[in-house]
């Protein structure tokens, strides 16, 4: 790890720096104890120097790999934020095929605080699903589900690839900063077989911070592939989903 351009949070004028660490999570385990680097005085360009390593559970592989990098000066009676990071382990994986790449990251000067929250999910649509059905078809319909509220989409009769273009509003009130953190949305297609009655197609699931640290705070038109379970590539794709989220 290493950091050039920080923001100078101490002092005046030309003698102006700051002492910057940086902590490191994995997940939305708000219960996990954070990883640390040292703090490296009076720089804007530190270089720490230092390897961390995250376990990943085999039982849920890529689910919840966004690691969140966040930068901050240390006083003497506290902290000042410099700003933060988050990398989806799975898309690393998919673009560097689990090569070492050294690659320089911008500090996104987000911070979540307590407050109320709105969530936007569009479901556009989906494509070549596996068959559920005797006749080689299925019925999709989409759940969307975000701290604890669930919404869905209408059912689609007979369709392995539609659209649905069906937005979605989460309205979150009075929430607090560990809460948001540790937000993801779960999208899940299913086979509808009557009025309460489905099977699962396949899920994926996407952490809220993760969302927020994107350029103005959206994933616009992403195709995501769908699993039986989330983290699970042991059943292979089950089918494709085009969404944005604001």
């Amino acid at each position: 790890l290493e950091g050039k351009g920080l923001k100078a949070l101490d002092g005046d004028g030309a003698d102006s720096t700051s002492d910057p660490f940086v902590t490191l999570t994995l997940g939305d385990d708000t219960s996990a104890k954070p990883l640390k680097t040292k703090v490296i005085k009076k720089s804007l360009a530190p270089k720490w120097r230092q390897k961390f390593y995250f376990a990943i559970n085999p039982a849920t592989k890529y689910a919840n790999t966004v690691v969140k990098l966040r930068c901050e000066d240390q006083d003497v009676f506290g902290t000042d934020f410099m700003g933060l990071v988050a990398i989806d382990v799975r898309e690393w994986i998919q673009k560097f095929g689990g090569i070492k790449t050294d690659l320089w990251l911008k500090l996104q000067q987000v911070e979540f605080k307590h407050g109320d929250y709105q969530v936007q999910v569009r479901v556009i649509e989906v494509r070549d699903l596996v068959p559920q059905d005797a006749n080689g078809s299925a019925d999709p319909v989409v759940f969307v589900e975000c701290l604890g509220e669930t919404q869905h989409t209408a059912v689609k009769p007979n369709q392995l690839s539609c659209v649905f273009d069906h937005l979605m509003f989460f309205n979150l009130k009075d929430l607090d900063k560990d809460t948001v953190e540790g937000a993801s949305i779960q999208v899940t297609v299913q086979d509808a077989d009557g009025p309460f009655s489905h099977d699962k197609i396949g899920t994926f699931r996407i952490d809220v911070p993760y969302v927020y640290y994107q350029k103005n705070h959206e994933m616009y038109r992403q195709w995501v592939a769908l699993v039986k379970s989330a983290g699970d590539s042991e059943q292979g794709v089950q089918g494709y989903l085009l969404y944005a989220i604001i």
